[in-house]
């Protein structure tokens, strides 16, 4: 997958950052960004998915509540400032 790609919304297409990819019992999980900050805390958004680095054009598919634990997991230990 590249460092981009862009997503089609109703609003129109976003490009979106790969922050990292990673795989997990036979699965390939990606974290990206579209680079807005919530204005709640002021935090990047970042999204995840599941999907399959052997298509040409990986479709995004959504992740379970476990699997979004799993990589929320991942990312902090990736981003931690400790």
């Amino acid at each position: 997958m590249n460092d981009t790609f862009i997503v089609e919304t109703d609003d129109g297409a976003v490009e979106m950052t790969v922050l990292f990819t990673f795989e997990l019992n036979n699965n390939h999980y990606i974290a990206y960004t579209d680079g807005s900050v919530d204005p709640t805390d002021g935090m990047t958004k970042v999204f995840a998915s599941r999907f399959n680095p052997c298509e040409c054009d990986p479709v995004l598919y959504p992740l379970s509540g476990e699997e979004f634990d799993m990589v929320e997991v991942v990312l902090e230990s990736l981003f931690d400032d400790d």
